[in-house]
């Protein structure tokens, strides 16, 4: 973890980073670089001890430190999917309208 994102993250909620061993803390960062903010947010409550709301909170602070930080680590979403999918609605479409001219007197 570069000290830009270990100064921020003592600022947030008061954290002593004492509390939290750096290998922790490196789970809990990769977990949000790759999305997976749940399971941040379960971990971070887990070995805090603290409500789901200061978790939340604290995982939505930590995810803005780390951004800044390290934008090129955050993974990004492709939009492949949604390409199949028009794809595949439009192959669906064209078999629906070869099907009814077929079968039309």
């Amino acid at each position: 973890m570069n000290k830009k994102v270990s100064k921020g993250l003592q600022r947030l909620n008061g954290l002593n980073m004492k509390e939290i061993p750096p290998e922790l803390m490196d789970e809990i960062s990769e977990s949000i670089y790759q999305g997976r903010k749940l399971e941040a947010v379960k971990r971070y409550k887990e070995l805090r001890g603290t409500s789901l709301l200061d978790a939340k909170n604290f995982i939505e602070a930590l995810t803005e430190e780390l951004k800044a930080a390290s934008p090129e680590r955050f993974s990004t979403q492709s939009t492949v999917g949604c390409a199949s999918v028009l794809v595949l609605v439009l192959a669906s479409l064209s078999v629906f309208c070869l099907i009814v001219i077929s079968v039309a007197p």
